[in-house]
């Protein structure tokens, strides 16, 4: 009860003025290093009297947490859809296939050729557990074309995953940025995934009925484009005409 005061207390002196007090946001592990720092600057300038925390952690369980009070603001993949939570579409994020390759490549990697997504089965894929919203929304997608999904090794970390995959030990799919900033990206081989395209939705959530000023904090604009920056690939010379993709930081083709 006397949380429940101290947060309306809050509410109403952010209704006067600059919002105070405390506020909590989740965020997934793939997307936290993108947009950590925008966040926290544009927080600062936008609530100078409050604090705020930020929390790295599955999108399932942001989406718990916020529906019981211990988040105001969640940044999650493919929200579903509450009667007691507000969603607002942030992005959308191609999905690769990632795999090794034998000839690491300098300065910059390039995409390999497309793959059909019912080909994914014959791939053995290093996936999170259950529920991560990755891979039940990649088990959901393959399932609809009669494909199920083979999973070589279960790993609870993207880090770790992009490791494995570097190493020879499988392959994993994934949006470009888990794989932008990783020691061992240019053992990697990211391959598009056709037939259809596959893309994961990023969204802000925050509770109806609470977080009168955090729940505006969206990210904003610049963590938007920060964040669509870091995701899609950017060209460097190559075949004249048809210049390849890089996804790591190299002189001419910056990240």
């Amino acid at each position: 009860i006397l949380y429940q005061v101290e947060r309306a207390r809050e509410e109403l002196d952010g209704m006067r003025g600059a919002p105070v007090g405390h506020a909590v946001i989740g965020v997934p592990p793939s997307v936290g290093r993108n947009i950590t720092g925008s966040l926290v600057s544009e927080f600062r300038n936008r609530f100078p009297k409050a604090t705020l925390g930020i929390v790295e952690g599955l999108s399932t369980y942001i989406l718990e947490w916020l529906a019981a009070g211990r988040f105001d603001v969640g940044v999650v993949y493919n929200p579903a859809p509450s009667p007691s939570i507000e969603t607002v579409p942030l992005a959308s994020e191609p999905l690769y296939l990632i795999g090794s390759t034998d000839r690491p490549q300098r300065g910059t990697a390039r995409e390999g050729a497309p793959v059909p997504l019912q080909a994914l089965a014959g791939f053995g894929l290093i996936v999170p557990s259950q529920p991560h919203a990755m891979r039940m929304f990649i088990e959901t997608h393959l399932a609809h074309g009669g494909g199920r999904i083979n999973v070589a090794w279960e790993v609870d970390g993207i880090p770790a995953i992009v490791d494995l995959v570097a190493r020879g030990y499988g392959h994993a799919v994934l949006p470009m940025n888990a794989i932008r900033n990783h020691p061992l990206r240019l053992k990697l081989l990211p391959r598009p995934i056709v037939k259809p395209k596959l893309a994961i939705t990023l969204g802000k959530t925050y509770r109806q009925e609470g977080a009168l000023a955090w729940g505006y904090l969206t990210p904003p604009d610049d963590v938007r484009s920060e964040h669509a920056r870091l995701t899609q690939p950017k060209r460097r010379g190559g075949r004249k005409g048809q210049p390849p993709d890089c996804f790591s930081p190299s002189p001419g083709c910056t990240a």
